[in-house]
């Protein structure tokens, strides 16, 4: 009995002590399902790469051509641009709203003014493209001299759709050039400016395209000939070895076989003159006396004409000053003026001459010191007329600051006056104007008259108008048709 007690407690406390020694391993395991599927997604997540979205990139507008102006309303002059906008992308924009902001900045006071607008792209010809301008809403007070105008830089952005000012870009940063025009002038001016590109554009790639056909050519029969001159060379290799006799001599042979060369015939002279009789030689005599005579008489002509056109020489070789220039630069080309009109108190008129054929006259309004007004005379030796080219070379050359605009087509004009009939040739660029006309000195020497004027009107009623206040233009009214 004692012994079956015994055995029950021995196997009460081994069971106990069992149990004890599973219980933590049991509750390890129990642990281990919820611990385990949060360090598994932690790795997941640390193996797997971001997410990240693709930004795409934004559809791209080019300026091909654009023009800087002033502008000119009831309340001063406004800095404006015009400019051709064109969709370069493979995206097709039309119908998008492309929001467009003009940045009109003073450089010299730093002072920005922002213009604010819409539009959206039209099908010109096979491109997607608009012409717009903006103004700047600041208005100007422009003085007469284009170089003290205000400088301001002119920065147009843009946005296309409905996307975040980061998505903006910018189109273009100009300074605004010292030049008024209006904006169907200014269209007209984008319009050529953009036929120009597209011409020298379309002229660059098929010069391109020619000088790559060239090479691909070159390169083609460069390859041939060296094909050629490698089966040449095998097969004479090959009947060389073949052959059981050569011919040593085969090479002076070869060398007599050259092409012939023309051999000049020396030159040979005969004293024929000892053979003539002496009427003969009397008439050689006489013939080259006459040749030596003509040759005289041409070279008479020519020097005759050259001196006519000396005066036309110097003005467009001599660097002359011209509209915009102060009277310092005339003093300095051409000395001090001959004479000096002051009576006016809008005008002040200065005369130079340094060369005997040329007299020039300039004017200028508002006692500014600056010449607005510009006459030269050339004085010619026959009753010919300058060339439509002349006149526009030397209009050009007395243009000064504005020699590089380009100009219009020459326009002729007839009037009948009392005097009989007188020409006129006008032409027009952006900034001035010049006439063209002929006319007479007190001496009765002939006079080709050339004026250029940046100021507005018809530069001949003015030529009109100041030659009847001023003595110093007194030689144009004749042939203005006005009575001497």
């Amino acid at each position: 009995m004692n012994s079956r007690f015994l055995l029950l407690n021995l196997l009460l406390v081994s069971l106990t002590c069992y149990s004890i020694a599973e219980t933590p391993n049991n509750a390890a395991v129990a642990k281990v399902p919820q611990s385990a599927p949060s360090r598994a997604a932690i790795d997941d997540d640390e193996d797997e790469p971001p997410v990240r979205r693709e930004r795409k990139t934004p559809p791209k507008l080019a300026v091909p051509a654009y023009v800087t102006y002033w502008t000119h309303d009831a309340l001063g002059y406004h800095p404006s641009i015009m400019l051709t906008i064109e969709n370069v992308s493979d995206v097709s924009l039309l119908g998008e709203q492309i929001q467009l902001q003009a940045h009109f900045r003073l450089l010299s006071e730093g002072i920005l003014t922002v213009y604010r607008w819409h539009t959206r792209l039209d099908t010109i010809g096979s491109k997607q493209q608009i012409n717009t301008e903006a103004h700047g809403k600041r208005p100007f007070e422009l003085p007469i001299d284009p170089g003290e105008w205000p400088m301001i830089e002119c920065k147009v952005i843009c946005k296309i759709g409905d996307v975040s000012s980061e998505e903006s870009q910018n189109l273009i940063v100009a300074r605004i050039q010292s030049v008024a025009m209006t904006d169907e002038d200014a269209r007209t001016q984008l319009n050529s400016q953009l036929g120009n590109n597209r011409l020298a554009k379309a002229k660059m790639e098929q010069g391109k395209k020619k000088f790559e056909a060239e090479h691909a050519r070159s390169n083609t029969q460069e390859h041939q000939n060296s094909e050629h001159l490698d089966r040449t060379t095998s097969s004479k290799a090959n009947h060389n070895a073949n052959s059981h006799y050569i011919n040593h001599n085969n090479s002076n042979n070869t060398a007599t076989t050259s092409p012939p060369v023309a051999i000049e015939k020396p030159l040979t002279a005969v004293a024929n003159s000892l053979a003539l009789n002496s009427g003969t030689r009397s008439g050689a005599i006489n013939s080259s006396s006459s040749n030596v005579n003509n040759s005289v008489s041409r070279h008479t002509a020519s020097a005759s004409s050259s001196a006519s056109g000396s005066g036309s020489q110097y003005v467009l070789k001599s660097n002359l000053p011209g509209l915009g220039d102060d009277f310092y630069q005339f003093e300095k080309t051409l000395g001090l003026p001959l004479q000096t009109d002051v009576k006016d108190k809008n005008w002040i008129w200065a005369s130079y001459k340094k060369h005997p054929q040329v007299k020039v006259v300039a004017g200028s309004k508002g006692r500014t010191g600056k010449a607005d007004v510009v006459v030269c005379t050339i004085g010619q030796d026959n009753s010919g007329r300058l060339t439509d080219a002349q006149f526009i070379s030397l209009a050009k050359a007395l243009a000064g600051k504005f020699k590089n605009e380009k100009s219009s087509a020459t326009e002729h004009s007839v009037r009948y006056t009392d005097d009989g009939r007188i020409e006129l040739v006008n032409l027009t660029t952006q900034s001035c104007r010049a006439v063209y006309f002929k006319t007479t000195d007190s001496s009765g020497q002939n006079l080709a008259v050339v004026a250029i004027s940046r100021l507005p009107g018809s530069v001949s009623e003015l030529l009109k108008e100041e030659g009847h206040k001023s003595d110093l233009l007194h030689f144009a009214l004749r042939g203005l048709g006005e009575v001497d």
